[in-house]
């Protein structure tokens, strides 16, 4: 019996060190916060911005959890936000970002031939304008999202921001189109809030309407689309509940095509 004891008390306390290795966090180095700032000021998500700005300070800390996750915050000389990072000290990958920061211009102007020809050239490019190269364009850096940017001025709303992705955003291998975005496509609040005004407008200035609401006083104005008819806007004139005037617009072609009075 004592043997067996013996054998236990030796045994046992095995085990549990060996349950704690498999259960315990990721374990911890000690690293210093001007370690860790370093580590992620080096990174190219920051390093080429951080370069503008001369005096830019940091903080860092560790957050305790079981990951080993460090948060370390960039400001400049000011104290304005530069952006931000999540990073394991341990692996030195860093999880989560947001970056405020641009490349300089040496940067910039090295990128911009070779951004500038494989989005002129990319197909997807071409599918939507004939000749891109005709326009300018102009080109940058998102380090919040990691991708170079092709501003294609074609004009109002007809103009293209392209996003391209590179596996090595400084190098430029393996260059992808990730996103095309177009200029003044708003969101659909906003896109019905400036054709209201648009109508309202067109609508006010019809001798019929300004004719129908002179000299009434506290008059309003109310707009809604027209359920069978393509882009055709009814703005519906009227005061102490009743309606003065109904005056259907045709948006396409900024014109009043109905005008329905109240006898």
């Amino acid at each position: 019996m004592k043997r067996i004891m013996k054998s236990l008390l030796l045994v046992i306390p095995a085990l549990i060190g060996a349950w704690m290795i498999g259960n315990a966090t990721i374990a911890q180095e000690p690293f210093s916060e001007d370690t860790v700032i370093a580590m992620v000021a080096e990174d190219p998500l920051f390093a080429k911005g951080l370069e503008n700005y001369p005096g830019w300070w940091a903080l860092a800390f560790d957050s305790g959890n079981r990951y080993g996750i460090w948060q370390v915050e960039f400001y400049d000389a000011d104290g304005n936000d530069l952006g931000w990072a999540n990073v394991s000290p341990l692996n030195g990958r860093i999880y989560s970002w947001e970056s405020y920061l641009s490349v300089d211009d040496k940067t910039r102007e090295e990128a911009y031939p070779i951004v500038r020809d494989f989005v002129v050239n990319s197909p997807e490019v071409l599918s939507l304008l004939e000749a891109p190269d005709q326009y300018e364009i102009y080109i940058d850096y998102e380090p919040w999202s990691k991708v170079w940017g092709a501003y294609i001025n074609v004009g109002g709303v007809d103009s293209i921001w392209v996003a391209v992705d590179y596996d090595d955003d400084f190098n430029f291998i393996n260059p992808r189109i990730a996103q095309i975005h177009f200029e003044g496509v708003d969101s659909y609040e906003e896109w019905f809030a400036a054709n209201e005004d648009r109508a309202k407008s067109i609508a006010f200035e019809d001798a019929v309407v300004m004719e129908a609401v002179r000299g009434v006083v506290g008059w309003t104005s109310t707009v809604s689309r027209s359920e069978d008819q393509d882009n055709v806007w009814i703005v519906t004139f009227e005061a102490a509940g009743e309606t003065l005037i109904t005056v259907h617009i045709d948006l396409n072609s900024e014109t009043v095509i109905e005008i329905i009075t109240e006898e």
